[in-house]
């Protein structure tokens, strides 16, 4: 089910982070207390999707922003898209873009994102889905961009 993020959610979203991006203990133990104020903000001020299993158990999320890329013009940032390990490869990180993709289409949104280029799985999906490669941030991240396209029918709203 896939569903707007709420407070409760934090620790979940928390350790998905983790899992999904292989964050090392001793990294968590450290910053524990300051993922989780980023993610409290993130919920209070953009917009984060949270996708429960057929348990009940967060398998996914994804994280967008209309603030990053104020200056820029009518377009929001896909911040970051999760799937735990134990769920990738099976469409469901596919399905969480299309969403995104979808309400960005309705309002004539361009779509950006900044991903790390030895990230080859990510970048594939986002290649796959008409993502356009910028060029480099002085972070080294890959800046990436997708026009909007036709509405394609997607009914969540962010």
């Amino acid at each position: 089910m896939l569903r707007h993020a709420e407070p409760n959610d934090i620790d979940s979203i928390v350790a998905l982070e983790c899992a999904a991006y292989n964050v090392p203990p001793i990294f968590i133990n450290t910053n524990l207390p300051f993922m989780k104020q980023e993610w409290v903000q993130a919920i209070k001020d953009d917009k984060v999707l949270c996708l429960d299993g057929p348990e009940g158990e967060l398998i996914g999320a994804i994280h967008v922003s209309e603030s990053d890329a104020a200056e820029a013009g009518p377009n929001r940032t896909l911040v970051s898209l999760m799937v735990h390990p134990e769920h990738q490869n099976g469409g469901i990180g596919g399905n969480l873009l299309r969403t995104f993709l979808g309400a960005c289409d309705r309002e004539g949104h361009i779509a950006a994102l900044k991903v790390d280029p030895s990230n080859r799985g990510a970048i594939h999906l986002y290649e796959r889905h008409d993502f356009q490669p910028l060029g480099r941030e002085s972070d080294g991240l890959l800046c990436m961009m997708r026009n909007p396209h036709a509405d394609d029918g997607q009914d969540f709203v962010f």
